[in-house]
C-alpha cells in the first residue's frame, strides 16, 4: 500500500468520525440533504447559464466577459432561487 494512501485513508476517516461526533446521529441524513442541496444549486446555476446563452444569441462567441464581481453575484443568489423569473 502506498504511504499517501494510508495517510489520506486516516485523514479521511478521522475527519468522518470528527463530523458525526459533532452532529450527531443524524449525520447521514445531514449528507444526504447538503448532496440534494448541491445538485438543486448546480442545476439552478445551469439554467441561469442557458438563459443567457440563449439570449446572447450570436454575440456569445465574441471576446467579451462579465465583470468577475457581478458573476458572484449571479452565483451566490441565482444559484438559490429555483423561480424561473429569477434566473432570466
Amino acid at each position: 500500500m502506498d504511504p499517501s494512501d494510508f495517510g489520506t485513508q486516516v485523514a479521511v476517516q478521522v475527519t468522518r468520525d470528527l463530523i458525526a461526533k459533532v452532529v450527531g446521529p443524524k449525520v447521514r441524513e445531514y449528507i444526504g440533504n447538503f448532496r440534494g442541496w448541491n445538485e438543486r444549486r448546480r442545476a439552478n446555476s445551469e439554467r441561469i447559464f442557458e438563459s443567457a446563452a440563449r439570449k446572447l444569441g450570436g454575440r456569445l462567441n465574441e471576446d467579451e466577459s462579465v465583470h468577475p464581481k457581478v458573476l458572484k453575484v449571479i452565483i451566490d443568489e441565482g444559484s438559490f432561487s429555483e423561480d424561473l423569473l429569477t434566473s432570466e
